[in-house]
């Protein structure tokens, strides 16, 4: 009979801890590997939630520019309609253009008036702001007077245009891109004085002074109108630049220029 050695058994208790211990170690695991999944679960979901709400903000922002765009053809039709409804009412307005030829040119008038203006001689400028049916402020003044000796031609060339644009006795709807040509070259010399920093609203502003200051002291030295008809004329005109410069500024046409142009 053989003798079994009794210390090659592991107790009983020993054993059973043992496979307490795989259990837990299972369990562990099983746990460890739920978590990882419901995290994994959530991230998941995150991303869809945060995927979601770009697509909608995208979307807002789709409509926002949609909306804007819809206002801005808005205004821009309103403005079309207020040049068609101002031509109309120059059309019958305007007589035989007949220029007197006069030795002083257009930049001389118009020098001689800003002297007098800058030399406070408040009451000849007045009378004459008062006959030619305008008042004119400061700001246009010295942005009309730097354009003079920045490029001396433009108040020329204006004079050449607005001549061409009255040929035919009338103003209508067909003169409009010669208004806007001369507004775009105006805008453009403005924006050239680098010594002023101007917004696009002000440039506009002061394009459209301008235009009407010239074309007033136009109407004065050169008799284009009869006076009979003449406040209502200029009162119709400046009506039409004011809707001449909307239409380009909500066109986007009177932006800074990337080089200078040529003029006429």
């Amino acid at each position: 009979m053989s003798i079994v050695d009794e210390s090659s058994f592991i107790p009983i208790e020993q054993k059973v801890e043992e496979e307490e211990q795989k259990v837990e170690e299972n369990t562990i695991k099983l746990e460890e590997q739920k978590v990882e999944e419901e995290e994994q679960k959530v991230e998941e979901e995150e991303q869809k939630v945060e995927e979601e709400e770009q697509k909608v903000e995208e979307e807002q922002k789709v409509e926002v520019e949609e909306q804007k765009d819809e206002v801005k053809e808005q205004k821009i039709e309103v403005e079309e309609q207020k040049v068609e409804e101002n031509t109309t009412k120059l059309e019958e307005k305007i007589v035989a253009v007949e220029i007197n030829i006069i030795e002083e040119s257009l930049n001389t008038i118009i020098s001689s008036i800003i002297k007098s203006y800058n030399e406070k001689k408040e009451e000849l400028f007045t009378i004459y702001f008062n006959k030619i049916c305008i008042q004119v402020n400061k700001d246009t003044i010295d942005i009309t007077q730097k354009i003079i000796e920045n490029t001396p031609s433009v108040l020329n060339d204006i004079e050449k245009s607005f001549i061409e644009v009255i040929k035919d006795n009338k103003i209508d709807t067909n003169d409009i891109p010669q208004f806007i040509l001369i507004l775009q070259i105006l805008y453009e010399r403005i924006f050239n004085l680098k010594d002023l920093p101007l917004s696009p609203v002000k440039r506009a502003e002061l394009c459209s002074n301008i235009l009407k200051f010239v074309v007033h002291v136009l109407v004065e030295e050169r008799k284009i109108i009869n006076d009979e008809n003449k406040n209502v004329f200029l009162t119709q005109l400046d009506k039409l630049i004011d809707s001449c410069v909307s239409l380009l500024y909500f066109s986007h046409i009177l932006e800074p220029p990337k080089v200078c142009c040529a003029i006429m």
